[in-house]
């Protein structure tokens, strides 16, 4: 009895380390793998200009990402005491009054694909694979830029989608804001 007592102890261990270990926003096996073989198809780089077209909840978005600039990243973070990427991208959100789901995987396969850089409105959302485990998101401000909670430099942060490294690990513009009624 003892013995079996240990073997369900040390699953629990092993499932639980599964989790804690499983990344910001971890894909399912399956969906790693459709997923290892996505192309890098960020457009080289274009002149860039707002488009005029962004709707208030997007300007709201924007604007409270930029207040966020310098909070600390943690992982598994949902608040300013420290974000993860897309806990910074769903609190920035829910404080548009707009619900999104928790992970960057989720959020990237609850948006609607954007075809290009030249289409982006400020508040659309930018994903990245930047492992084969791990998935990234960043909010689009314009101007090829994009904010998010980084790893690398451990604080909300300004990025340019141009970079070398962006590029290299870019998947998809999408927009979690349906198209409604714009401000001019």
């Amino acid at each position: 009895m003892l013995g079996l007592s240990r073997v369900f102890i040390l699953l629990l261990c092993v499932f639980l380390s599964i989790l804690f270990f499983s990344g910001c926003s971890s894909l399912p096996i399956q969906e790693k793998l459709q997923q290892a073989s996505i192309p890098n198809t960020l457009p080289a780089p274009i002149p860039s200009a707002l488009p005029n077209t962004t709707s208030l909840p997007q300007q709201q978005i924007t604007k409270i990402a930029h207040q966020l600039m310098g909070s600390p990243y943690h992982y598994g973070g949902v608040t300013p005491d420290g974000f993860d990427c897309s806990g910074f991208i769903q609190y920035i959100f829910k404080q548009a009054n707009i619900q999104i789901p928790r992970t960057a995987a989720l959020q990237r396969d609850a948006s609607q694909t954007i075809p290009s850089l030249q289409k982006l409105r400020q508040g659309d959302l930018i994903f990245f694979k930047t492992s084969i485990k791990n998935d990234h998101v960043g909010v689009y401000i314009g101007n090829a830029q994009f904010i998010h909670a980084s790893t690398g430099q451990k604080k909300v942060r300004k990025s340019n989608l141009h970079n070398n490294y962006w590029r290299k690990h870019f998947v998809k513009f999408g927009r979690l804001i349906p198209d409604g009624v714009v401000s001019q």
